[in-house]
């Protein structure tokens, strides 16, 4: 959605991924944010890696892990202040967490909403199983991965949410960002 298509008077979307750890959250980033020209994604993963944390599994402490949630929401609030819409990447698997990044955006005068990448616990324990094999992506501490199963609070209706299935078409998930939001 570049910013000459939105309306006169539309302010930036904040797109909320939403999904277990090995969900497929970052591929659906990457390819939304090739889809919807202008947008920024903003991967939690990515600033970890930049600052050197979770390297080789490595534990990141809870002083990191808020730092890093800190550059991230900044980033959030530069580009939603500039008029590009947001594509944030994480778990994001507490309500408490997603009501804070609905907060961010309403300060800035974007509408959002939660997509929630729902694969199985199953279907995402092999993927990150079968990743510890590849090395394709950083690895999850076990007890990490556990954390975020056990503690996973799925979006409710009043959230606005659009799912995304596994074999689901990006295509398909577009189309719907453009009715919810009329662009």
């Amino acid at each position: 959605m570049p910013e000459h298509d939105q309306g006169a008077n539309r302010g930036p979307v904040l797109l909320i991924l939403c999904g277990l750890p090995f969900a497929g959250k970052t591929a659906l980033a990457v390819e939304l944010a090739q889809t919807l020209e202008g947008a920024a994604h903003i991967e939690i993963d990515a600033i970890n890696t930049a600052r050197g944390l979770g390297i080789d599994a490595a534990p990141i402490t809870p002083m990191e892990w808020s730092d890093t949630y800190r550059i991230s929401y900044e980033r959030i609030e530069d580009a939603l202040a500039q008029g590009q819409d947001v594509i944030y990447d994480a778990t994001n698997y507490s309500r408490a967490q997603r009501d804070i990044l609905r907060a961010t955006g309403r300060r800035k005068g974007a509408e959002n909403a939660v997509i929630f990448v729902d694969v199985p616990v199953e279907e995402a324990r092999r993927r990150w199983l079968a990743n510890r094999e590849s090395g394709e992506l950083p690895d999850m501490p076990d007890e990490d991965f556990e954390r975020v199963v056990n503690r996973f609070d799925p979006p409710g209706a009043d959230e606005l949410v659009l799912l995304f299935y596994p074999g689901m078409g990006v295509a398909d998930l577009v189309s719907g960002i453009r009715q919810v939001f009329g662009r």
